[in-house]
Formats: C-alpha cells, sequence, structure tokens
C-alpha cells in the first residue's frame, strides 16, 4: 500500500505542474492590470504637485482631474467588459490575452508619449480595458485549465499576481521618476506577449468548437503525460461538455434559470467586493495616508500597506481547497467590517479635534506613549484590513463567480458580472473624493464597514458552496434555489 501511495504521490506531482505553470503565466496578466493601479497611487499625487519630471502640458491637476486617473480607467473597462467575455468565446482564451497585453501597452504608450492629460486619460482608459480582460480571461482561462482538486488553489494565484504588481509598482513609485516607471511597464507589457504565446489554449474551448485532436494534446501537456495517457480526462471533459456544442448566447444565457441565478449572486459579491473600500484605498493609497496622518510618511505608510497586502494574497492558495470558499469569505468580510470601523472612528476623533494627526509635529512638545501608539492606527488598521481581504474577499470571490455557471454560459456571465465590477468601481472613485470633502472620512469608512457586514450576512445565508463540485452540480443546487 505504500509503494502505491508514493507511486500517486509523484504522479500528482508531476501531472500538475504544468497546471501550475499555464495559470501563473495567465494570471500574470493581472500583474499588469497591478502596475497600472499601483502607478496612479504614486503619479496622482505628482500629478497635482506638477513638476518638470511631469508631461510637458501638465503643470499639476485639482482634486477633479485626479478622480478621473481613476474614472477613466474604469470607464475603459467597462465599456470593453462585455467584450473580453465573447472575444474569448468566440476566438478563443489565447486570442483574448493577446487583446490584454496589447491593451496595456497602449496604455503606457499613450502616458509616456502624451503631452497633455487628456493622453493619460486616454491611456487610462486602454489600461481599464486591459485590466477588465485581464480578470474575465483569466478567470475563465484558470478554471478551464485547472483539476478540480487544485481549481481553488491555482485560482488564488489570480489575486496574488495582482498584488504583487500593485506592490511593485508602490515601491517603484515611491523611488523611481514619473518616466522610468511608465517605460518599465510597457517594456514589460511587451515581453509577455512571447510567454503566453507558448501556453495551450483551454481544453474546454477546443471541445466546444470541435478542435478534439488539439483539445487533447492540450490535455497531454496539463498533465505532463502522452496522449494516450490524457484520454481518460479528454474523455471525461467530452462528457461534461455534452449538449453544449458552442458556447451560449446572451439570449441563451437568460433563458437558463440557473445561469440568472448566478449572475445574481456573482453581481452581489463582486458589488461587495468593491464598495468594501479597498479598491478605492488602492487608487489613492499615498493619499489617503497623507490625510490620516501619522509618523511613517505616506510612501512608506504605502509600502507596508503593499507588503501586507501580499501576505493576504499568498494565503488562499494553500488553503481554499481545505476550507472551502464560503467560510472564507464570511470572516474576510467580518473582519474587514471591523477594521473600516476603527478607521471610521479614527477619522471622526481626528475631525472632532481629539487626534494629532502627527504626535511629531509641535517640536515643543513632547508626544506620548500613547500619541505614538494611536499615530500608528492608519498604516496598521489599513493594513490589516488589506490583509484580511485578500484572505477571502479579495481572491476567493473572483473563484466563486468563475464556479457559478456552466462552462457554456461562463463567457457570458463573466463579461456580465465584469461589467458590473467595473460600474460599482467607476461610482466608488468617482464619489469617494467628493464625498470625503462633503461629509469626511469617517462617514466613508462607516459606509464600508455596513457593506462588509451585509457581505457577512450575503455570503452566509445565499452564496452556495463550490468547492471541489462539478459545474453541473451547482447548477442544480441554484435551480433548487429558484424553486
Amino acid at each position: 500500500m505504500s509503494e502505491k501511495s508514493d507511486i500517486a504521490n509523484i504522479a500528482y506531482k508531476t501531472s500538475t505542474f504544468n497546471q501550475y505553470v499555464a495559470v501563473i503565466t495567465c494570471s500574470f496578466m493581472a500583474t499588469m492590470y497591478g502596475h497600472a493601479i499601483g502607478w496612479s497611487s504614486a503619479a496622482v499625487p505628482q500629478l497635482e504637485d506638477g513638476g518638470p519630471s511631469l508631461p510637458s502640458g501638465v503643470d499639476g491637476i485639482d482634486s477633479t482631474f485626479s478622480g478621473w486617473v481613476g474614472g477613466a480607467f474604469c470607464l475603459g473597462a467597462l465599456v470593453s467588459a462585455p467584450v473580453h467575455g465573447l472575444l474569448a468565446d468566440a476566438k478563443g482564451r489565447k486570442f483574448a490575452g493577446y487583446i490584454v497585453s496589447l491593451c496595456f501597452m497602449i496604455h503606457w504608450v499613450f502616458i509616456s508619449l502624451g503631452s497633455t492629460m487628456t493622453f493619460v486619460f486616454i491611456g487610462r482608459a486602454f489600461g481599464g480595458a486591459g485590466a477588465a480582460g485581464s480578470i474575465t480571461v483569466a478567470s475563465i482561462y484558470s478554471n478551464e485549465v485547472a483539476e478540480s482538486r487544485i481549481r481553488g488553489t491555482l485560482g488564488g494565484f489570480l489575486a496574488l499576481l495582482y498584488v504583487m504588481g500593485i506592490f511593485s509598482a508602490f515601491i517603484v513609485g515611491a523611488y523611481a521618476s514619473f518616466y522610468t516607471t511608465v517605460n518599465a511597464y510597457l517594456l514589460i507589457s511587451v515581453l509577455y506577449l512571447p510567454v503566453w504565446w507558448k501556453m495551450p489554449e483551454s481544453p474546454v474551448y477546443l471541445v466546444l468548437n470541435g478542435q478534439d485532436e488539439k483539445a487533447l494534446s492540450a490535455l497531454a501537456w496539463l498533465r505532463k503525460c502522452d496522449k494516450s495517457n490524457a484520454i481518460t480526462a479528454f474523455e471525461e471533459l467530452k462528457v461534461q461538455q455534452a449538449g453544449a456544442a458552442k458556447a451560449a448566447t446572451v439570449r441563451e444565457f437568460f433563458k437558463h434559470p440557473a445561469s440568472v441565478r448566478g449572475l445574481i449572486l456573482g453581481s452581489g459579491i463582486s458589488s461587495i467586493q468593491t464598495f468594501s473600500g479597498i479598491f478605492a484605498v488602492h487608487n489613492y493609497a499615498s493619499t489617503i495616508f497623507k490625510r490620516a496622518g501619522g509618523i511613517l510618511d505616506p510612501f512608506t505608510s504605502t509600502i507596508v500597506y503593499g507588503g501586507l497586502m501580499c501576505v493576504g494574497a499568498m494565503m488562499p492558495p494553500l488553503f481554499v481547497d481545505r476550507t472551502g470558499r464560503k467560510s472564507l469569505l464570511a470572516w474576510s468580510c467580518s473582519l474587514l467590517a471591523l477594521s473600516m470601523s476603527v478607521l471610521g472612528f479614527y477619522f471622526w476623533a481626528m475631525s472632532a479635534g481629539y487626534l494629532k494627526s502627527d504626535p511629531n509635529a509641535d517640536p515643543e512638545a513632547a508626544a506620548s506613549a500613547m500619541d505614538m501608539v494611536i499615530a500608528l492606527v492608519p498604516v496598521v488598521t489599513l493594513s490589516w484590513s488589506v490583509l484580511v481581504y485578500y484572505i477571502g474577499l479579495g481572491s476567493v470571490t473572483y473563484i466563486t463567480v468563475a464556479e457559478l455557471y456552466l462552462d457554456e454560459m461562463r463567457g457570458v456571465g463573466g463579461a456580465i458580472v465584469a461589467a458590473v465590477i467595473w460600474l460599482t468601481s467607476f461610482v466608488l472613485l468617482q464619489f469617494f473624493g467628493p464625498t470625503v470633502e462633503l461629509l469626511g472620512d469617517h462617514y466613508v469608512f462607516f459606509f464600508f464597514s455596513a457593506v462588509c457586514c451585509f457581505g457577512t450576512i450575503f455570503t452566509i445565508v445565499w452564496l452556495p458552496e463550490t468547492k471541489g463540485r462539478s459545474p453541473q452540480e451547482i447548477a442544480v443546487e441554484l435551480e433548487m434555489m429558484i424553486k
């Protein structure tokens, strides 16, 4: 028995290696998305302050223009989000990935060569298009190339590589010039193309489009075996896709009750993810830390925040297939609600004059130990917030949403949910700054806390557990919910 067990373990390790390679390569699209998001955190203060290192036509911008640095990004994503999913179904997951990389190239070219903020906004719109595609294409591809036993683990790499992109952008933005960062990210998006070209097409897409021989070859590569040993997996895939000769149209999607239910639940948890507030912090981290004060400068606080963000994103791949999706999401929402409440009270105490924004601001007044501890609240609490966010809500959401649909419905469903994500993100970024100026930071963070409280209830009561279950099993449960 021990010899058989050892052989099984060896087979397991060798058969999944290429799946890790394919998923990590595809998920690097999210790293390029993270570069675009993290870049704005350092670039917005630079654009607001002005200076010779910026585009020649830019000499400082106001809060309205800085809001559009994020707003244009979200609008580009909103317009293109449905296109990426439909394109992935019509032309293949790999072709859609090429388009994603091209969008990021155009994004950085416009910002690098532009002489006015108009060029920056156009570039940001293309960056948003790439961001929308990176999430849609990577989610679909990862779900389809991974075996069910490691699907959750591999799906977690999407969020991990995304936050690594943000974190690296925080570091580079703090120490490198405006143009150095832009040109570095442009080079990365160019170099990504030949690496992505080496990856196989999704076997699910190939089977749905009648390309059985190519699907068998792709499965053999992904399982790291020859075609004769991949036949069993190929036959199982054919059975799963029986009755799904091609990807569903939008009309067919809305005629399928389980898919509509999945769309409602996917849109709900995705909206909760957006309005939890972390996306706004990603875009304006340095600005928020500047307003919050504290003993660390804004850029250092941002780097600390980014480091813990990476730690949080590393955790789900380690145990998401052991604990399940619902428990991680529920705990993440609960703890995030608590930390957002703490930040709300901190900003309220600052606005009421109970706290100093910087205990060392007055050299003649010695800061007490309590003042120093309180001054650490912004960086500690926001860092804790992003840690618990990526343990669940920031990573498991993408895995769960992709698992709510049958394979032939996933392209349409993923495209619509992506559009919902970017619409809510646009609303968040456009109203974040004006709301802070009108009501104060504390009301905004109390709102984020309330959303997270609702997210806990939503997850426990309505969201189905998808761990280790086939799309067909999940569809049956969704249909039973309707009845």
